[in-house]
């Protein structure tokens, strides 16, 4: 794709896209919208969850590890829930093209990834601990599933995958968010027109049309100017009969 910038046409990179491959507005306001969505479940949650009974509080804190996991759970819980203002913001900053709301939408995700990246670590090098503490549970899942229980190994690896595919997403959220704000900073035109023209358009129809329509608008211009030429060259080379003699030298 290219746009013009300052009479001159500049090829986009590929961060000018959210995600690589989907358009940069559209894609911060499906970031935004599911940032909230994940702040209202985590809200949910937090309400909807009975209380800790009196005997796995005991169990907690005689195994440290299975407390540390309780504790990052509620971190997430913390953050997850942030993510109702966060989202709002980058969802506002959005219309508003406001940079800095923006920023706050990228900061969510940043902090979410150095979180994700703790977890990943504690959880992996305390997986075969874990384990072993809920040794009793698991096999008594496994006898009512009739499936074999997971090893350490097979558990780490588990991890691992998890955890990499979420630093993924957070990565791409946040860049996603920080070029859209970038844009808005330095005032600089979108690669697909205003993409603002259609914002009261559904929220998953209607985008890809209007991508494309200023392009279409442009050819249909340049056609109309072709056909009107040709017929002024037209009449100019016709000269009609008018009996005048004429000379041959």
């Amino acid at each position: 794709m290219i746009r013009p910038i300052d009479g001159r046409q500049q090829r986009l990179s590929a961060e000018d896209a959210c995600c690589v491959c989907f358009p940069l507005a559209w894609g911060v306001r499906m970031i935004s919208l599911l940032t909230m969505l994940v702040g209202f479940f985590a809200v949910v949650s937090v309400l909807s969850t009975p209380p800790v009974p009196p005997k796995e509080r005991e169990r907690e804190m005689r195994e440290p590890a299975l407390q540390d996991i309780v504790y990052i759970d509620k971190v997430w819980d913390c953050l997850k829930i942030s993510g109702l203002v966060c989202g709002y913001q980058g969802f506002k900053g959005l219309y508003t093209r406001d940079s800095l709301k923006l920023k706050w939408l990228c900061c969510y995700y940043v902090l979410c990834f150095i979180l994700e990246v703790f977890s990943l670590c504690f959880y992996i090098a305390k997986a075969c601990q874990v384990l072993a503490d809920l040794k009793p549970e698991i096999e008594q899942a496994a006898q009512h599933s009739h499936r074999r229980p997971l090893t350490c190994a097979e558990v780490q690896q588990m991890l691992l995958v998890k955890g990499f595919a979420q630093c993924a997403m957070y990565y791409f959220f946040a860049q996603a968010a920080w070029s859209l704000a970038s844009h808005f900073s330095s005032n600089l035109p979108m690669a697909w027109g205003d993409p603002f023209s259609d914002m009261e358009a559904p929220l998953l129809a209607g985008y890809g049309v209007s991508e494309h329509r200023p392009q279409q608008q442009q050819q249909q211009q340049q056609q109309q100017q072709q056909q009107q030429q040709q017929r002024e060259r037209q009449q100019t080379k016709f000269q009609p009969f008018t009996g005048r003699p004429q000379r041959l030298d």
